[in-house]
């Protein structure tokens, strides 16, 4: 079980950094620049890369 979770983890950090990444020619928009903000403290402080 522990595997899976730390797949899923990893799967999900992922997903949200290729995301990150597709949204960085729109941080100009306030929501855009916000979500942003918001993944860079919940992936800093998760230990993931922002």
């Amino acid at each position: 079980m522990g595997r899976v979770l730390a797949f899923r983890s990893d799967w999900l950090l992922q997903s949200l950094h290729n995301v990150a990444g597709a949204l960085q020619l729109h941080d100009r928009v306030s929501a855009v620049a916000d979500w942003m903000e918001e993944y860079r403290v919940t992936t800093v402080s998760a230990g993931g890369r922002a």
